[in-house]
């Protein structure tokens, strides 16, 4: 994970971060905030049934993900059936919109 993309992550929820490597599979993040911010952190996390750590640790994921969730993967070709073909649509006459010009 870039430190860039967790920037973004972070700062979408206003915090400030220091990355400590501890040299093993997990690292470690201090984060900073108000108590307001605290306040809705802990609120979130709860409201989740997660501690703390893990429900910061899913927004960080779902923030810097580079990979289709499994919902829009699903998705893929489901449209099959009730989407009209190419064919129905040029065969319904239907007039295009006027082009702008170059």
């Amino acid at each position: 994970m870039g430190i860039d993309r967790l920037t973004l992550a972070l700062c979408k929820y206003k915090l400030n971060y220091k990355l400590i490597d501890i040299g093993g599979a997990m690292g470690q993040v201090t984060i900073y905030m108000d108590s307001k911010v605290e306040d809705q952190m802990r609120a979130a996390a709860k409201s989740s049934h997660l501690s703390v750590s893990k429900w910061v640790s899913q927004v960080i994921q779902n923030n810097v993900a580079t990979q289709w969730s499994t919902e829009v993967v699903d998705l893929a070709g489901s449209w099959r059936g009730d989407f009209p073909s190419l064919d129905d649509i040029r065969a319904s006459g239907a007039a295009d919109v006027k082009r702008e010009v170059f």
